[in-house]
């Protein structure tokens, strides 16, 4: 169990008075004439079954009791073989703070829902049925960062969640997904699911592999960039949106989906054109001697360190880039492999590096946290 709710849960400073306080529902729920109310596990069971139900949406309080444990819940739904899902931004959890792990209470919400997410049942946003940002809660005031991730080479769907984990417990950093297939070929992968969470983003950072988009879901990127909304691009970033030819729209073949071929030259501020080969000795990865007092650089090893990843041509750099890092194999001459950039308002933050075996050594770590920060500053 991902969170200690040994004592009841309560985060109130002083606590709250403990008993039942349940009286009525709030007014916001407006209960009409063919709505059902149980609390009986069999009760329920016979109303979806008599009225054909299979698919089933849970919300409320509290993820970690009643939403999960309840005879009618997530649990039991599951098992009755139910299409259940837990929508993830309309709960809540009863976890105090004071207990392990000693997250913030939203960060604790976000651990019983990845644990339900990974044994349980999958879950979905308020944005999938309204079209607008998620819910989040009044008290909820950390910065938000949204991770866009699309692409099969370098494992991102495993490793942004994980850096994401550290963003919100060390950090206290709210995060979120947009999240495509990770696979190389066929039509589905042009969509990615839960883009509308980048309308309320402070931060998109975007991992994405030769995608196009139907043109509304483009436009939310647009928008974010356009009202001066950060972005960091990791690797793949460079050649996020450009297909390599005409994509028709499946719900619309007279029509194309949306690209944005040079999204590298003018949000990045770099020129893709392809990467060297491997090499069993790695890209020697060192410090710009001009960029040396750079926040994004503090606490980075003067040293440098050795990236597995094969070497990005992103050179020559737009005019104002900033080189932080760059990227040497033999034989070759070095490459820029970290840089900031302005898009018009925005702040930009772009790495070729992002390797899965890159995450593992503390330097890149380290490089990617200053990063959210400065871009979030």
């Amino acid at each position: 169990w991902p969170i200690d709710q040994s004592d009841g849960g309560c985060d109130c400073r002083p606590q709250c008075p403990q008993g039942s306080p349940w009286t009525s529902q709030i007014d916001t729920i407006d209960i009409r004439e063919g709505d059902a109310i149980s609390d009986a596990g069999l009760e329920i069971a016979a109303v979806l079954r008599q009225r054909g139900v299979r698919n089933v949406i849970i919300m409320g309080v509290h993820t970690n009791m009643c939403v999960i444990g309840r005879p009618f819940g997530l649990r039991n739904m599951a098992r009755w073989g139910m299409n259940v899902v837990l929508m993830r931004d309309l709960t809540d959890t009863m976890y105090n703070s004071r207990r392990p792990p000693y997250v913030d209470h939203f960060a604790g919400t976000s651990r019983i829902v990845e644990y339900i997410e990974k044994y349980v049942c999958p879950t979905i946003a308020s944005t999938d049925l309204t079209g607008r940002p998620p819910f989040r809660f009044a008290s909820d005031h950390r910065p938000k960062a949204v991770f866009i991730m699309a692409e099969k080479e370098y494992r991102s769907e495993q490793r942004l969640p994980e850096f994401a984990r550290l963003l919100e417990d060390r950090h206290h950093i709210a995060c979120d997904f947009a999240v495509g297939i990770a696979q190389a070929d066929g039509p589905e992968r042009h969509r990615i699911e839960n883009l509308h969470t980048l309308g309320d983003a402070d931060l998109a950072v975007v991992f994405v592999r030769r995608r196009a988009l139907p043109d509304a879901q483009m436009d939310l990127l647009r928008a974010h960039l356009d009202r001066g909304g950060p972005l960091i691009g990791i690797r793949t970033a460079s050649h996020a949106f450009d297909a390599r030819g005409p994509v028709p729209n499946p719900a619309d073949s007279s029509k194309l989906l949306a690209q944005w071929p040079g999204f590298d030259a003018e949000v990045l501020g770099c020129r893709y054109t392809g990467h060297y080969g491997n090499t069993d000795a790695g890209t020697q990865v060192t410090l710009a001697p001009s960029a040396a007092s750079h926040p994004i650089l503090a606490g980075l090893s003067p040293r440098g360190f050795v990236s597995k990843g094969t070497l990005y041509r992103s050179s020559p750099l737009a005019d104002g880039a900033v080189v932080l890092l760059n990227g040497r194999i033999a034989g070759q001459e070095p490459e820029p492999v970290a840089w900031t950039h302005r898009y018009r308002n925005a702040k930009v933050f772009t790495t070729s590096l992002g390797h899965w075996e890159d995450w593992s050594i503390d330097d890149f770590e380290r490089l990617m946290v200053n990063a959210v920060r400065w871009a979030l500053e």
